[in-house]
């Protein structure tokens, strides 16, 4: 809307309805927030994020977020050079594992991996300032030595 940043509107309608209270987010030169990258925030308030999306972006039976941009989020947009890995609305997802998976990768290691079929979220905060291309080997190494045995165990119940 206009007169107001999207760093108010983030606050106003996302931040304050599902209770993230203390948000760091970058800033450009001019003092505005990026708004693709750069948000910082705790690990029980990603987790708040997560469960946002969980439940299909309804807070305490209020719509925040349309529950079409949630479904988009864990669609196949856009192809990725990783096999089964597709891009969608600053989500990477994959299907690979019969069953719907999406994640968030954050620079320096931290990670929201969430499995809607399972009512399941995963929160990873890593600390390491790397490459992209080293970042995206410690997160597959993440997938294969902790996610996949957290997974494989839910295949057995």
């Amino acid at each position: 809307s206009a007169g107001i940043s999207y760093e108010e509107y983030a606050q106003k309608n996302l931040f304050d309805v599902i209770g993230i209270k203390d948000v760091a987010w970058e800033k450009d030169p001019l003092g505005k927030v990026w708004g693709g990258f750069g948000l910082q925030l705790t690990a029980r308030d990603l987790a708040r994020f997560g469960l946002l999306y969980l439940n299909d972006g309804t807070w305490s039976d209020k719509e925040v977020v349309p529950d079409s941009w949630i479904e988009g989020s864990h669609s196949n947009q856009v192809e990725t050079p990783f096999e089964g890995t597709f891009y969608s609305f600053q989500w990477w997802n994959s299907k690979n594992r019969n069953t719907t998976l999406y994640y968030g990768q954050g620079y320096g290691g931290q990670g929201l991996l969430l499995l809607p079929d399972y009512n399941m979220m995963v929160i990873v905060f890593q600390k390491h300032r790397v490459t992209s291309e080293a970042s995206a080997q410690q997160w597959s190494q993440f997938i294969a030595e902790v996610f996949d045995p957290i997974f494989n165990s839910l295949d057995k119940k």
